[in-house]
């Protein structure tokens, strides 16, 4: 399976093309005001210590258990029920849904079908990487920008929902009707 770290977008790329299912969506979360505050990431110190993405990328797939969410980069088991990840991974438990937090929903097959990085957005306004790439050639055959996908203001590409919405849908399985 392709992982590279700090590199949300491509994994869940390649990994949507692996898994190939009509029924899966591509998760966007980004946030009007430039970060959204995650708990349970592997690069926090603990579990309760939140750490913060200007975006994250994530895969939802339907079972018949419900709603799984599949994240490279939690604490929690690789497929969680979507229920579990959202009540964790934003502490819905303890704090409100940040208003700020959007969740942009895309079908899968769109996704691998449209989407095109050339890892600017990566590097400095020098040219210096802020992580190294991963081994693999960026993904460049697509017509879906990545700076397009992380746009709070762009409501015309895939399903752009706030995080309360979100997780209402996923409470009532309907992510993506």
């Amino acid at each position: 399976m392709h992982y590279h770290p700090y590199y949300c977008e491509e994994n869940i790329w390649h990994l949507a093309k692996t898994l190939n299912r009509s029924d899966a969506a591509v998760l966007y979360v980004l946030n009007k005001k430039d970060y959204s505050k995650f708990y349970w990431q592997k690069t926090s110190l603990s579990a309760t210590l939140p750490v913060f993405w200007d975006y994250h990328v994530l895969y939802a797939a339907p079972l018949k258990s419900g709603l799984r969410i599949l994240d490279f980069d939690t604490r929690l088991p690789f497929s969680s029920s979507a229920k579990l990840y959202c009540n964790l991974t934003f502490n819905l438990e303890k704090e409100a849904p940040d208003p700020d937090c959007l969740i942009r929903v895309i079908p899968a097959s769109e996704y691998v079908k449209h989407f095109f990085s050339a890892r600017s957005h990566m590097h400095t306004s020098a040219g210096v990487s802020l992580s190294p790439p991963p081994p693999w050639a960026p993904i460049t055959e697509g017509d879906l920008f990545f700076s397009t996908l992380i746009d709070p203001k762009n409501e015309g590409v895939g399903k752009l929902m706030d995080l309360a919405s979100f997780y209402q849908s996923i409470n009532l399985n309907k992510i993506n009707s």
